[in-house]
């Protein structure tokens, strides 16, 4: 389920392919029309939150070894739930983008008026993880008023739904482990109430 993971984005946002946000735990990629960039700081997160699932990884595979020690209670409790925390974070990201482009358009205006002469950005309908709207951005280039309609589509890809899955796969694990285990401890008292 991790290649899964790590083949494609989990999430994507495109502004009228001028700039493409692609989003996954493992990988982002941002482009500006059609030149992928790169955040430093955010490449370190990335490389961080690689590392963590490989070591996630590498302590599920060491807990299997010997499922009944106490250590590996531990490490399983750890292990298991990095995949939930990715999934929550790539939630996050999705719903503070979308509601920043439906609902507070002054952000993105304020960060394009860095490099262009824009009066006014306009959000015409709303999204809310995915879906489509169409931005309506006002400017002046050469004493002249230029008004550009640019769509915005933003979607879940393939590998969020399989995060979903594994997610589920994880939930249930938990609950059907703390069940297993009130059980156990039952029949044991049990067992040791009549000896």
């Amino acid at each position: 389920m991790w290649l899964a993971a790590l083949a494609s984005e989990w999430w994507r946002i495109n502004f009228g392919d001028i700039v493409t946000v692609s989003l996954s735990p493992f990988d982002y990629e941002v482009m500006l029309l059609n030149q992928v960039t790169s955040v430093p700081l955010i490449d370190l997160v990335v490389l961080i939150s690689r590392i963590i699932a490989m070591v996630a990884g590498v302590l599920l595979i060491i807990s299997a070894v010997k499922p009944l020690n106490r250590w590996s209670k531990k490490l399983i409790e750890y292990s298991w739930s990095k995949i939930p925390s990715y999934f929550v974070v790539i939630i996050l990201i999705a719903l503070i983008m979308t509601a920043i482009v439906s609902k507070s358009t002054s952000v993105i205006e304020a960060i394009v008026r860095n490099w262009f002469p824009v009066e006014s950005i306009v959000a015409n309908g709303e999204m809310f993880f995915t879906g489509s709207m169409t931005l309506t951005v006002t400017a002046h280039y050469s004493q002249q008023l230029v008004i550009l309609d640019i769509p915005v589509t933003a979607s879940f890809g393939s590998s969020f739904y399989v995060a979903i899955v594994t997610t589920a796969l994880c939930g249930a694990y938990r609950v059907l482990s703390y069940v297993a285990a009130k059980r156990f401890s039952k029949a044991s008292a049990q067992g040791q109430a009549k000896v």
